[in-house]
């Protein structure tokens, strides 16, 4: 099992020092790395990300951060992410990767861990949990009270070069067969994560966990034909 597989991503085996997981592939306006140590890094495209470190973007910016699977998470403006696990083998079949989002809007193309393993996506409010073979792709909107999540049909409006060109991302044949060739995502209790309260594997479906106080209570929405989720999108994640 390594870390990372990629050559522009080096692992770092060395020991006390974090391995690099990840890179930014689009940076905009201002964006922070925290590192584990607590030191703050000004970022720019091209930057490793390494296990333990924070992304934090200002009320202007926005980042792209690729893993070596072709994971993607971008991430807008005035949020705060975390990377805490990233664990894949190209020829296995335990992989995993757990992301913790403070704050902020999110949004997701899941890659080869999620095909061979699952992506956890921690939040205050509740537990993202991504698997499958088929591609996989949302958008996740941080409150103090609520988690919103909403499938994405065209993986490619997520914005420009940060989806990156590898052979796990094909979103052909998305708009003509919604049902059959999208990935699932479970939406798990935060106090105890085998309780399952939602799964979604039509990006139609909109899933609004509610927090208040220890309650929880989910919604589930139906877009509708004509409405698309792809326009939260061009709205949050327009990288330049």
């Amino acid at each position: 099992m390594q870390h990372a597989s990629w050559d522009a991503v080096p692992v770092s085996d060395q020991v006390g020092q974090a391995a690099e997981v990840a890179k930014l592939v689009r940076v905009s306006g201002s964006v922070t790395i925290i590192r584990a140590n607590r030191s703050a890094l000004d970022a720019k495209r091209g930057d490793l990300v390494h296990l333990g470190d924070m992304v934090q973007t200002a009320a202007d910016g926005a980042a792209g951060i690729a893993f070596p699977d072709g994971t993607i998470f971008n991430l807008a403006a005035s949020g705060r992410i975390a990377v805490s696990e990233f664990l894949y083998d190209p020829s296995g079949t335990s992989n995993a990767a757990l992301v913790n989002v403070i704050q902020g809007t999110f949004a997701y193309i899941a890659g080869k861990v999620a095909a061979t393993g699952n992506i956890n996506i921690h939040t205050p409010i509740g537990t993202v949990r991504i698997g499958g073979s088929a591609p996989s792709s949302g958008i996740g909107i941080l409150t103090l009270a609520a988690l919103t999540l909403y499938g994405v049909r065209d993986m490619h409006a997520m914005g420009g070069d940060a989806v990156l060109d590898n052979d796990t991302i094909d979103p052909t044949d998305q708009d003509d067969k919604p049902h059959g060739k999208y990935g699932t995502y479970v939406l798990l209790s935060r106090e105890d994560p085998s309780q399952v309260l939602g799964v979604v594997d039509n990006p139609d479906i909109v899933l609004v966990l509610r927090a208040k106080g220890s309650q929880r209570n989910i919604s589930r929405l139906h877009l509708g034909k004509g409405r698309s989720s792809n326009q939260l999108t061009g709205r949050h994640f327009a990288l330049s």
